[in-house]
């Protein structure tokens, strides 16, 4: 059974923009927007992710990109909760 976890979107409007480099030219940048609590009780967050590297084998780089949305909307005492990934690799 695969189990996969995400974290729910902040009650409050911000971002988080990350970067990091490293060695086989290695790069790597994240970008997450929050909407905060909407006027309908609900709150989302849409987030984008750019990786790249040298191929551990062969000639070339490796790049991924990854796009994620998740909306939580809450309805008398339960929640609905949208999520979607899309995850792109290019070699």
């Amino acid at each position: 059974v695969l189990r996969y976890a995400t974290r729910d979107p902040s009650r409050e409007f911000g971002g988080l923009v990350s970067g990091t480099g490293g060695s086989y030219n290695t790069y790597r940048g994240f970008v997450r927007l929050e909407s905060g609590e909407l006027a309908t009780g609900g709150r989302g967050f849409a987030s984008y992710a750019y990786n790249t590297t040298d191929k551990y084998k062969g000639d070339g780089e490796q790049r991924h990109q990854q796009f994620n949305l998740k909306l939580v909307q809450p309805l008398g005492a339960a929640e609905l909760a949208s999520w979607m990934e899309r995850f792109v690799q290019e070699d």
